[in-house]
């Protein structure tokens, strides 16, 4: 009779044997060596970044190229007072090229000054009013260029207006801001 068992139900349990090791295999063993693995590789990076860290004068060396790089983007955003010159100076130079790169006449420049008594956004930027004559397209140009530019350039405001003395011209003003030198640690140390 247990000859006959056997052979009966012998079909059924090495299906069902094969059906729980496949299970095993596949929800518990698989999941746990790729665990392993992974754990194994952040471990064997992690050992190669300290190594690195602690014996490469090429990582030291990176971490200055980066600080330098910080630097001289901090840099980017004081570019009027680079003390070559007058900021209004390196302001106008760059204005006057990029509005001549782009078919525009520069009709007038006024540094705008702050209100007396007052703290305002003017006591971190420097405000030029500028005033150009030429295409709508060339505004749209020079707005492209000073916006897409490294420098730290932002335009509060853009006006126009018909000239009254030729029939098909207009002017443009803009409000031009550039930040001062080291108003951005004064913002955010409160002074």
């Amino acid at each position: 009779m247990l000859k006959y068992l056997i052979k009966k139900y012998v079909i059924w349990m090495v299906l069902s044997y094969i059906t729980i090791v496949g299970v095993l295999h596949t929800f518990v063993l698989i999941p746990q060596r790729n665990t392993i693995e992974h754990y194994r590789t952040e471990r064997t990076q992690l050992e190669y970044d300290y190594m690195k860290m602690t014996r490469s004068p090429a990582f030291l060396n990176s971490i200055n190229t980066s600080i330098q790089a910080a630097l001289a983007k901090t840099r980017s955003f004081e570019w009027v007072e680079s003390g070559e010159a007058d900021s209004s100076l390196i302001f106008y130079n760059y204005i006057y090229r990029t509005a001549e790169k782009n078919n525009l006449s520069v009709i007038e420049m006024i540094l705008t000054e702050k209100p007396k008594g007052r703290k305002t956004k003017k006591d971190l930027y420097h405000t030029w009013k500028v005033k150009f004559s030429g295409s709508f397209n060339g505004i749209l140009k020079l707005v492209e260029e000073v916006e897409s530019d490294r420098r730290f350039v932002v335009i509060e405001e853009i006006s126009a207006r018909e000239n009254k003395d030729k029939e098909y011209e207009t002017f443009y003003e803009m409000v031009f801001l550039c930040l001062k030198k080291g108003a951005y640690e004064k913002r955010k140390t409160g002074n």
